[in-house]
């Protein structure tokens, strides 16, 4: 026998133990827990692998005399060691050789280049270097197992089998071929193949073609005459596909999307997906709505070595809808580049073609509620100790007032400081602004022109393991230079303001053991108090370009500024205290429970104002609370109290509680604002549900108590099986403040191991159901 075949041979017996549970005829597993299917992993359908060490375990040695034949005593040991890649190994119970064809039968097992190969009878001339197996031909290959009644191979490279039956372990997926043939060493043809990832058996969904070609250098597959059927019966014909055969990308039709609402009809599209380079690719998309008309988006991304960006855009040349608009479209850009390890480019630019674009094309009530698309330009450095950032911005509104139309900044300079530590003790910090602010006073009369603002500020923290103190001293100095200042003769005003302020926080860390419920616990007593004094200074003439008061709440209590912005630097004499205590495991540090309390105190009156806003005489602010608690692993809950003691009333409460065990969720929440004009009060329940081991309920219902309007609505099921899930979800939500709804409907079809059908609602349930996370079903 030559070089390329070297043989050991000897007698082995190969024992498989039965399964340990029993198999029903539909390929599920019978649990004795009810009739609901438990999907078995394909391993267990697969013919199981001999381990050549068992399967060869005896001491001795066999000798075999041939024509051209090099016999060697091969000891059963060296078995486990790797064979060279042009040898193979092989184990029989006979054989025999006639005219440079040797004939071996039985339990054969031939390993080569870590495929094995098991038959009942292998064939195989040595000058041709060819073999052909047959009865039961079983290979096993490092992502595959097949099954045939007859191999032929030649060499390494070629070899052609009849009667495949496949497995594919890492896709979950099995089928069947007539023939397949390996042409090259890369290259693969079948005939009358079919495909599934359902349990043997009890196939709901298939694939079939008349041929498949699979080039894994170029990591694709073409199939011809491709039917698409549901329990043998077929629903979708391809005359010709080209598919990715790897998780690589490769240009082609994705999945298309199908859905349906109000405003829009019935829609569907069909995205086309091009790999353009590496580091380039485009998504193509025409979308028909049948109350709208033809739009076409698309989506291009890049890559490089210093940069990387998305741009995507639509359009809808004519809009069927009488009130609407003619041409619609958006734009949205996303660009990020790092010239160095610390300077930046950063890019994000939106617009759309009219006020109601996104209420019209939008799929979601944050979405449709947008009222200002940012058009923004940074060029930024950061320093070792320091950081520059230049800004260009603008924003497109969404809104017919003029006056909610924000100022551009044309351009903004910022720059901040993180300086070293004097002395290892004083912290000093500067951070300063320009900016110039315009905006068309065409359509907006006001002021318009330069703001310069600077803030110097040193520090002195003292920090031990029982708690902390920071004195802190600071200096901040804004002058305006501006021009069509209402009032001033020319329109043109100089301004200035110098103002300092003394703040000093201080806190304590207490803790000692506590037993909750039999439970070993630690409990923390966390009291917190700041000072804070700024003097008063007539703001009055100055503009208001991007400030506005801050939402009142527990952040806020350890705020320099009342304000966020900076036209408007709030005068100040306050205390303000908190008291905080945690139940913490001494275990693991998990927090169980959370209780805070704070307020302020003030020593003077609050005369710095936006316009239209009175003095605030108050002695002292509502009283906040928090309180968390994880009743269990499954039970927490969460609450948010505004208590203003002088009305005795509830400003401002959130609570929510959610139970969260497995798959199953459910949030109840209720949120009560009475400090806006329109005070709200909304309910907000939502659930997943699993009924049993195939069917989920998915629901919310978000309803406002004071306009006795539901906000958004929805409610579905889910089916999944081994190989496929259903979801079905109808939804309702309000479009706009003048009550009017869209209404859609979400079908998703996902076939395992394959590809999904519809329109995606995983992103969209996550969002509306906290705590929720999507496992059956795909995104695409």
């Amino acid at each position: 026998m030559t070089a390329r075949l070297s043989l050991a041979l000897a007698y082995s017996a190969i024992l498989l133990l039965p399964a340990a549970v029993a198999v029903a005829e539909d390929g599920t597993e019978n649990t004795g827990k009810g009739n609901a299917p438990v999907c078995r992993a394909i391993d267990s359908y697969i013919p199981k692998r001999p381990d050549l060490k068992e399967a060869m375990p005896y001491s001795g040695f066999l000798y075999l005399n041939a024509n051209q034949a090099d016999i060697v005593p091969l000891p059963i040991t060296a078995l486990e060691k790797k064979p060279s890649h042009n040898k193979s190994i092989m184990q029989l119970k006979n054989g025999s050789n006639v005219a440079h064809e040797y004939i071996f039968s039985g339990d054969v097992l031939l390993e080569r280049e870590g495929t094995l190969l098991r038959a009942d009878r292998v064939s195989y001339r040595d000058q041709e270097d060819s073999a052909i197996a047959s009865g039961d031909v079983t290979i096993w290959g490092e992502n595959f197992v097949s099954r045939s009644d007859r191999m032929e191979l030649q060499g390494n490279e070629t070899g052609t089998g009849y009667q495949i039956e496949y497995w594919l372990p890492q896709r979950q997926g099995h089928g069947s071929a007539s023939m397949m043939q390996r042409q090259q060493k890369s290259q693969l043809h079948l005939e009358n193949m079919r495909y599934t990832t359902c349990q043997p058996k009890n196939e709901f969904w298939s694939l079939s073609s008349s041929t498949a070609d699979l080039d894994f250098d170029k990591n694709q597959g073409r199939a011809s005459n491709v039917v698409f059927r549901i329990k043998d019966v077929p629903v979708l014909y391809v005359p010709w596909l080209r598919f990715p055969i790897s998780d690589d990308r490769q240009s082609g039709l994705l999945i298309p999307d199908i859905g349906n609402s109000n405003s829009r009809g019935l829609e569907f599209s069909l995205p086309y997906y091009w790999n353009i380079a590496p580091n380039y690719d485009a998504t193509i998309a025409p979308r028909f709505m049948s109350k709208r008309g033809l739009m076409l988006e698309g989506e291009f991304r890049y890559l490089t070595q210093k940069s990387a960006g998305k741009l995507q855009a639509a359009i809808l040349p004519s809009d069927r809808k009488e009130d609407a608009q003619s041409k619609r479209y958006q734009i949205q850009l996303n660009h990020l580049s790092r010239f160095t390890a610390r300077s930046y480019a950063d890019i994000h630019y939106n617009e759309v073609s009219d006020n109601h674009y996104l209420e019209d094309f939008g799929n979601t009530l944050e979405l449709s509620s947008i009222t200002h698309l940012e058009q923004r330009a940074d060029l930024g450095y950061m320093g070792t100790w320091y950081s520059v950032l230049g800004r260009v911005q603008s924003f497109q509104t969404l809104l017919s007032e003029p006056a909610s139309r924000p100022y551009k900044r044309l351009p903004q300079v910022l720059f901040a400081t993180q300086l070293p530590a004097l002395n290892r003790k004083l912290h000093p910090s500067l951070n300063a602004e320009y900016v110039y602010f315009d905006r068309n006073t065409d359509i907006i009369t006001g002021a318009i022109g330069h703001r310069i603002d600077s803030t110097a500020a040193i520090d002195y923290p003292i920090r031990k393991s029982w708690g902390y103190v920071i004195p802190k001293i600071g200096l901040r100095y804004t002058h305006y230079d501006l021009k069509q200042v209402p009032n001033h003769d020319g329109g043109l005003y100089q301004d200035s303001r110098l103002l300092y302020d003394v703040s000093m926080d201080s806190g304590l860390y207490l803790e000692r053991p506590l037993s909750w419920f039999s439970k070993n616990m630690i409990q923390t007593l966390e009291p917190r108090l700041f000072y804070l004094y700024r003097p008063y200074k007539d703001q009055s003439a100055l503009p208001v370009f991007d400030s506005a008061a801050y939402e009142f709440s527990f952040g806020q209590l350890f705020r320099d500024n009342r304000f966020a912005g900076t036209d408007r630097v709030s005068d100040e004499n306050r205390l303000s205290f908190a008291l905080s205590s945690r139940l913490l495991s001494p275990e693991t540090g998990k927090e169980w429970m959370h209780l805070s309390i704070g307020q302020m105190i003030y020593f003077a009156n609050r005369r710095v104002t936006l316009p239209g806003v009175a003095t605030q005489t108050r002695n002292s602010s509502n009283l906040l609370t928090q309180f968390s608690w994880s009743i269990n692993d499954n039970w927490q809950t969460i609450h948010d109290l505004d208590w203003d003691p002088d009305a005795q009333r509830t400003q401002k409460y959130y609570g929510h509680l959610r139970y969260h065990k497995g798959k199953k969720v459910v949030n109840l929440g209720y949120r009560l604002n009475n400090e806006i004009s329109n005070a709200l009060e909304q309910t907000d329940v939502s659930v997943f549900w699993p009924i049993n081991r195939q069917w989920n309920a998915v629901g919310r219902w978000n309803y406002s108590l004071k306009g006795r309007t539901t906000l958004e609505a929805f409610a579905g099921l889910e089916y999944h099986s081994c190989c496929w899930a259903l979801r079905v979800v109808g939804r309702r939500y309000l479009k706009n403040t003048e009550n009017e709804y869209t209404s859609s409907v979400f079908l998703q079809l996902e076939l395992k191991g394959l590809a999904g059908l519809g329109k995606s609602a995983s992103a969209f349930l996550q969002r509306s159901i906290p705590g929720f996370e999507d496992t059956e079903f795909a995104s695409h």
